[in-house]
């Protein structure tokens, strides 16, 4: 530093952050490099706002807030900015804009107090240090306050500006405000930041011995593979593993973590099998597992320092539905208060919580990877050993046979296979210890159980005539392990493949009786092993002919249950696809007289049997899975060829009748709205897997499509897989084509396709300019009849994202003033409420949103809540997509006189609205708000059983809130009427309503109202209903029109599953016969299960 060019630091207090850290030592830098005196006052308290920094020299004065975020963030000057959370929702952050503003104008106030200034303002400025997640995209601000890098905020200091203070006179200000002088390195060097880093390289090396030999476990494909796992986790939220059994999700996720530790993270792993239902407890299991102690504080340290948090939770679908979603509601809870990336693996695909994860699916092992797996600490295998190894179907597999390849016999089956590994790890037990492992696993499918307690293990194991030493073996082998009490077996692979065994004797006598039961739930999960056993092509014709699962019959024609389910599997294929395409050939569509409309169908359609309809969807999840893309892009040309002839036949009656022919004709065929024809079968499964990114064996046949010269069929299936498709390299190309589709095609394109078309523009961002450039030229050309407001909005959207309506927006700013101030006069009448609402819906929907947004943000504070509650009592408000929003914003000012606004809510939701879940979200507010200020619920007048049904359930939600005795009386008084309801009914209600009440996420409700979970408020009475629900096995009928029988169902059985016991395992194994209970019954009863292992324990 040179010392006649002085730079004085004061603090209010130590900067505990590390993006405050980071940029003090890249701002004194930047001031030595420069030579320039300065003086600096970070991390203090100015009329109630903490203040980063304030940075005066001779000729300038900046107030600076410095920002870092590790996941992606979005915000523009006005409004909530907005960061991504492992759910995929884009939860609030404070916007930096705004803070910077406001702290600015707090630091110009005190200084005018201190001396006069005139009018002087500082600058402010936001330093964003540290690079920005991908993903993001955020405004560079304006003249009043800028944002940008670390970089871009020096430069903005070295501009020469104006300062009406000398350095003297901001050094007593400094002291006036009670600040600290101190030197550069007693800033940075803060005592407690010292002893946790080194606490936390403690915690790091002790992660890596932990699970180091794990993670060494896991062989990639290449060094590709390892980089794109890498990449997925970082590039969102976190990342979702999802795989079949032994496929090695588990080894990725402990390598990630070794890797990510290494780059300094600190990565805490939680097994599912040994979640107890608390997250604080398994965080304080797993570190002080690690290093003896544990300081509640530490994950809260390293997000104040900026060291990246990494949660991994493995094993997700070993939890019972309602126990996952419990842990994945704390799990999301955990990441949002340590700004935390996620790591969740499980067997089955992403959930909707989890959306904002990359999910990655982890396949097959190629062939060469398995040889590796196999022959690592083994050698060279055997030519037997070699083909066996063909026929697995996973890492573990590929594991066990280069443990006993030496030992294996010719021409093994994957059952055999596993039956040799126990064999081999029993020794002199293996006779027995087989048998009776076989027979427990028989035992507990059967009775649908998970394990049994070791008494009773034992007492069956001597039933089976094994002897003590037998039972120790079997222990010691690893095969099964104990916890709690309790027995099981330590990998699913190895309980099915031993009850497969039981099992599959039955194929020899009886094996269409088989196939029949492997389509049952029971039975499902061991369909594959028992049919990958089958050596004979008639036994496995007889089974795979009545198999009703889609995805047993793609996976068996993908190689993964064997050569002879290949062979078979690959010829019932066939004939579905020759089947397919003669009936597409022979359909024919008709115009018929609806109700007020014409209406198109498909001409005699008969809906075909199971085993018809598992093989045609097999036919699209192929496709999904890029196993069988060429033989669904040929039924798509033959499906849009038919229709090109249709269209041509019923051009003029279609014209008579007003028939959007071309969109209506192509949405029967690819989306079934109406009656459905077979080929909608494949392609609603080829559209269900989207967006998964392949870990693993890539299929060969996945390659760049170009866009230019398909069908419309084979155009919306290639632009909704192009993160499949379509490398990054490639994202140019893509953009020049999609852009030429656009010029050329796009009045030629059914609705779906041109939707699809505007939706993928996220897609190009990161194209050349040029290409982009053309791009925004076509959009902007595109001709759409004004009354389509989805295209129109797409449109809209689309251009906002490529960043072509900024200049535009400006121009109309004084006229959109002059809507806003139009609406907020004194005058009100029903008229101006309307419009309101309008001012309103446009601040989010509208080409020029943002500057709807700023205008109203930029109105006093009073005179928002006018204009909210003006557009909160507009007529129809309940039919408005902001009715939601509205009632939030409303409830949070928690003014009693605001009741009678609610109170109108607060009736009865409508049966009918197509936008019920908003409605619903603001009934449930409506209702709470009015009980929180003791506001009665207004008389309604029931018009059938679902009203008078909704009208207890209000009371019960309206005690809920208040918690007041008097309300609590006039609940059980409800309950007492809502038990003689009938029971679906009453479920199907509750279901509805619970569903807003008790949501997780924020959007949901204002923060001043929590989640309410009626499941916890009436326990009792909520178990004796879904018991009785269970027990008359009626499926539940929901309030709305539109039911959604999984939600209501899952409601339940997860009331069930939390409150109930062991008493009722006998009425769920009653309905697991039952088509719309077997599922969730078998889910309860593995959670009961899991639940009295836990609390033997």
């Amino acid at each position: 530093m040179n010392p006649t060019r002085p730079l004085t630091i004061f603090c209010g207090g130590p900067l505990e952050h590390d993006s405050e850290r980071i940029f003090l030592r890249a701002l004194v830098d930047h001031l030595a490099r420069g030579a320039a005196a300065a003086v600096v006052l970070c991390n203090f308290q100015l009329k109630g706002r903490q203040i980063d920094f304030v940075v005066a020299t001779e000729d300038a004065v900046a107030l600076i807030e410095a920002k870092a975020t590790k996941l992606p963030v979005r915000g523009e000057i006005n409004g909530p900015w907005e960061r991504l959370s492992p759910s995929g929702e884009w939860t609030p952050f404070r916007n930096p804009y705004q803070q910077a503003l406001d702290a600015k104008n707090r630091l110009r106030d005190a200084m005018a107090q201190a001396a006069p200034i005139g009018d002087f303002y500082p600058d402010g400025l936001v330093a964003m240090t540290g690079d920005l997640p991908a993903g993001s995209t955020i405004t560079a601000g304006d003249f009043k306050v800028r944002i940008g890098s670390t970089a871009e905020v020096l430069a903005a200091l070295a501009a020469r500006g104006d300062s009406v203070w000398s350095l003297a006179a901001w050094q007593g200000f400094a002291r006036s405000l009670k600040l600290t002088a101190t030197t550069v390195d007693a800033a940075l060097a803060a005592e407690s930041s010292w002893t946790f880093s080194e606490w936390a390289e403690r915690y790091r090396r002790a992660f890596a011995a932990e699970y180091q030999p794990d993670a060494d476990l896991w062989i990639p494909e290449d060094d590709e593979q390892a980089e794109a796992l890498i990449a997925f986790t970082n590039e969102q939220a976190g990342s979702f593993l999802w795989g079949p059994s032994g496929c090695g999700k588990s080894l990725m996720a402990k390598w990630l973590g070794v890797q990510l530790t290494a780059t300094g993270a600190i990565c805490l792993f939680v097994s599912a099998k040994l979640f107890s239902g608390s997250w604080a407890e398994a965080v304080q299991r797993e570190i002080s597992l690690l290093v003896d102690s544990y300081d509640p504080r530490f994950l809260r340290r390293a997000t104040q320092l900026g060291i990246p948090v990494i949660l991994i939770f493995d094993g997700l679908n070993e939890l019972s539905a309602d126990n996952a979603r419990q842990a994945l509601r704390g799990l999301k809870a955990l990441a949002r208060r340590y700004e935390a990336r996620v790591v969740v693996t499980s067997q089955e695909s992403r959930p909707e919580g989890l959306a904002g994860l990359s999910s990655v699916r982890v396949g097959k092992p190629s062939e060469i990877l398995k040889a590796r797996i196999a022959e690592r600490g083994h050698g060279v295998l055997t030519s037997a050993a070699k083909d066996v190894l063909r026929g697995v179907r996973s890492g573990l597999e590929a594991g066990i046979v280069g443990e006993i390849g030496n030992e294996l016999r010719p021409n093994v089956t994957r059952l055999e296979l596993v039956d040799q590994f126990i064999r081999t790890r029993l020794g002199p037990h293996a006779r027995s210890g087989s048998l009776g492992l076989r027979r427990l696993a028989a035992r507990l499918t059967d009775e649908m159980a998970y394990s049994l307690s070791e008494i009773a293990f034992d007492e069956f194991m001597l039933a089976q005539r094994l002897t003590f030493d037998d039972c120790e073996a079997v222990l010691r082998a690893g095969v099964l392990e104990t916890r709690s009490g309790r027995v099981s077996f330590s990998h699913e692979i190895f309980q099915s493949t031993c009850a497969a065994q039981e099992l599959v004797r039955l194929a020899q006598t009886d094996p269409a009786k088989l196939g029949v039961q492997l389509g049952t739930p029971l039975f499902r999960p061991l369909a594959r092993d028992i049919i990958a056993a089958l050596d004979t092509e008639p036994a496995s014709r007889a089974v795979l002919d009545e198999i009703t699962d889609a995805d047993i019959i793609a996976d068996a024609a993908d190689g993964e249950l064997g050569s002879v389910a290949t062979v078979t599997a690959w010829a019932i294929l066939e004939t579905s696809h020759a089947s397919l395409l003669a009936q597409i050939a022979q359909s024919t569509l008709v115009l018929t007289n609806g109700e007020a409309f014409k209406r198109l169908e498909w001409e005699g359609h008969i809906e075909p049997p199971p085993t018809s309809r598992a093989r045609y969807q097999a036919l699209g999840v192929r496709a999904a899975k890029g196993t069988g893309i060429e033989e669904y892009l040929v039924l798509c040309r033959a499906m849009d060829t038919k229709l090109h002839e249709e269209r041509s036949r019923l051009a003029e009656a279609a014209r008579e009748g007003n028939v959007a022919l071309r969109s209506e004709a192509f949405a029967l065929a690819y989306y079934g709205f109406g009656s459905r024809h077979n080929f909608t079968l494949a392609a609603t499964q080829a559209d269900a897997t989207r967006f998964t990114h392949i870990i693993g064996n890539r299929p060969p046949k996945i390659a760049m499509r170009s866009l230019v010269g398909l069908t419309s069929g084979e155009l919306l299936f290639v632009l909704k897989q192009r993160h499949e498709l379509f490398g990054k390299a490639d994202v140019t190309r893509f953009t020049l084509e999609l852009t030429e589709v656009l010029r050329t095609r796009w009045k030629y394109e059914p609705y779906h396709v041109r939707l699809e078309l505007l939706h993928i523009v996220g897609f190009v961002r990161d194209a050349k300019e040029t290409a982009r450039a053309g791009l925004v030229e076509a959009i902007n050309a595109l001709e759409i009849h004004p009354s389509n407001w989805a295209l129109n909005s797409s449109v809209i959207d689309a251009l906002k994202i490529l960043g072509a309506l900024d200049d535009e927006g400006e121009g109309q700013r004084a006229a959109i003033h002059d809507e806003v101030v139009a609406v907020i006069g004194e005058a009100d009448s029903d008229e101006i409420r309307e419009q309101a609402l309008s001012v309103y819906t446009r601040m989010f929907d509208h080409p020029f949103d943002w500057i709807y947004a700023e205008e109203v943000y930029g109105l006093p504070e009073e005179t928002q809540r006018l204009l909210y509650r003006r557009a909160f009592q507009a007529d129809g408000i309940g039919d408005s997509m902001s009715v939601r929003y509205l009632a939030q914003r409303i409830a949070e000012y928690e003014e009693p006189s605001d009741a009678p606004l609610f109170s109108n809510l607060a009736r009865l939701p409508s049966q009918t609205n197509p936008m019920s879940q908003d409605e619903l979200a603001a009934f449930v507010l409506a209702v709470r708000f009015l009980a929180r200020h003791a506001a009665p619920l207004p008389v309604v007048e029931a018009e059938n059983d679902a009203q008078q049904c909704m009208v207890l359930i209000r009371t019960l939600v309206y005690a809920a809130e208040s918690g007041r005795d008097v309300d609590r009386e006039q609940a059980r008084a409800a309950w007492e009427k809502l038990h003689a309801l009938p029971a679906q009914r009453v479920i199907g209600c509750l279901a509805e309503i619970n569903e807003p009440l008790a949501a997780s996420h924020v959007a949901e409700r204002p923060p001043n109202y929590l989640a309410l979970n009626l499941v916890d408020v009436f326990p009792v009475d909520l178990l004796a209903v879904s018991r009785k629900l269970v027990d008359e096995g009626l499926p539940p009928t929901s309030y709305h029109r539109v039911g959604f029988r999984d939600r209501d169902l899952h409601f339940a059985f997860g009331v069930i599953a939390k409150h109930g016991d062991r008493s009722d395992l006998g009425r769920l194994r009653r309905v697991t016969a039952d088509q719309p209970f077997a599922q969730k019954a078998i889910e309860v009863i593995r959670a009961i299960e899991t639940s009295a292992a836990a609390v033997s324990g």
